[in-house]
């Protein structure tokens, strides 16, 4: 392996170990294909490195390919990350020059498949990421804000209303999205706090934590365009029944009984490959007021009676608005693990029994 890239190692291998749940460990090196639009990211990991390419060719792209692997002898051989006892597929190697990596298949292999990740990378500044991560931001809010007129227009009466609720609460939803990503964005309160107070010992902001802020901010809003163009289900049968999706990792499942009661099914996982944060509730009929069939609402209050952590009953509030589910929660975050339940969901037709 070349010398650089063994500075590369004991680089990330430093700053891992120096500064543990800092910004600097946690951002590692980047490389950029500008033709098919890919960035790698290398970090250090438990004695090895890990390796991460997203697919940017569209903006706010959550996809990603992520995998690991380990020096042997001159190459760096690494594979997919997949779950215990699975196979990894085919092994890859990389080589990397003082500005530049190339990944090709690892020799020796029958029939390797390539996950779209080979050929070569360059080294990229912060200075050209943070460029790229606002270009892809600002594409991104255009599309929603195209979505949004375009579902103003296409959008049943019903529907329509919840567009403009949507709008309210989107602040806090990039809010909520941000800090379960581990995430913040400074706010105009914030910059002004900063310069009314300054604080000589202060840490100088790291530009990777605007760039990372940024590069999620472009992804929820992908997610929340989304929301707005998918076609609204006509087959949504009865003022409950139903799937809901919020398009940000969180769904609702709900389905009313003969006996009046609501069976409700709230999960939330808001990070890829988090595991799934959820409650299972059944609403008394007494608390189901469905008389308004276009404003349908329903209470309860869940408690884990299960959980080994004590934690507070939660108290939650469902409406139907035309195709959509909006739930509203006083303390459902305890629940919800890194996510969040409150938000609006679209609807869609339960699946056949």
């Amino acid at each position: 392996m070349k010398a650089v890239l063994v500075l590369l190692l004991i680089r990330a291998a430093l700053a891992d170990a120096q500064t543990t749940n800092s910004s600097q460990a946690a951002h590692g090196e980047h490389y950029f294909d500008e033709t098919t639009q890919r960035h790698l990211r290398l970090n250090a990991r438990n004695g090895g490195i890990a390796l991460e390419v997203r697919f940017a060719d569209a903006p706010g792209s959550q996809n990603f390919w992520r995998g690991s692997g380990s020096i042997s002898g001159r190459e760096l051989h690494f594979a997919a990350d997949v779950g215990e006892g699975q196979d990894r597929g085919t092994f890859f190697t990389a080589e990397l020059g003082l500005s530049k990596i190339r990944i090709g298949f690892k020799e020796g292999q029958r029939n390797p498949q390539d996950a779209g990740i080979s050929g070569m990378y360059r080294s990229i500044s912060s200075a050209k990421r943070a460029q790229l991560a606002s270009r892809e931001l600002k594409a991104t809010q255009e599309r929603l804000a195209s979505a949004q007129k375009m579902a103003a227009k296409s959008w049943s009466g019903g529907d329509r209303e919840v567009i403009g609720l949507w709008r309210q609460q989107w602040p806090s939803m990039q809010q909520a999205a941000l800090r379960a990503l581990g995430l913040k964005v400074s706010t105009p309160s914030d910059a002004g706090s900063a310069a009314a107070n300054p604080d000589a010992n202060a840490p100088k902001p790291n530009p990777d934590d605007a760039i990372a802020a940024n590069l999620a901010l472009a992804q929820i809003t992908s997610a929340a365009a989304a929301f707005f163009e998918t076609p609204t289900d006509n087959a949504l049968p009865g003022p409950w029944d139903g799937q809901y999706n919020d398009f940000f990792g969180g769904s609702a499942s709900l389905q009313l009984g003969k006996d009046g009661r609501l069976r409700v099914t709230l999960s939330s996982a808001r990070e890829p490959g988090q595991e799934a944060s959820s409650i299972d509730a059944t609403v008394p009929a007494s608390a189901v007021r469905s008389s308004d069939k276009n404003r349908p609402t329903a209470e309860f209050i869940f408690k884990d009676a299960e959980s080994a952590t004590a934690r507070k009953p939660a108290q939650f509030k469902l409406r139907r608005l035309g195709r959509f589910l909006h739930i509203e929660s006083l303390g459902g975050e305890l629940y919800a693990g890194a996510g969040w339940f409150d938000g609006f969901y679209r609807g869609m037709a339960l699946p056949p029994p």
